[in-house]
């Protein structure tokens, strides 16, 4: 996944918010948190059909 390569290196706590269109990133999310102890902060679906995604890396 893109994000877990882009987030190395960040200090914990960093909040990083990102959107995707693919509905089966939130799952994929979800697993990578769990492997890295990230913790989703919120999600918000959009009526455009974007999901905006919110976490505080650990």
């Amino acid at each position: 996944m893109r994000l877990k390569k882009r987030t190395q290196g960040l200090p914990s706590g960093t909040q990083i918010e990102f959107l995707t269109d693919d509905p089966s990133g939130r799952r994929d999310l979800q697993t990578l948190c769990k492997l890295t102890g990230h913790r989703i902060e919120w999600i918000r679906e959009e009526d455009t059909g974007v999901i905006r995604y919110r976490i505080c890396l650990a």
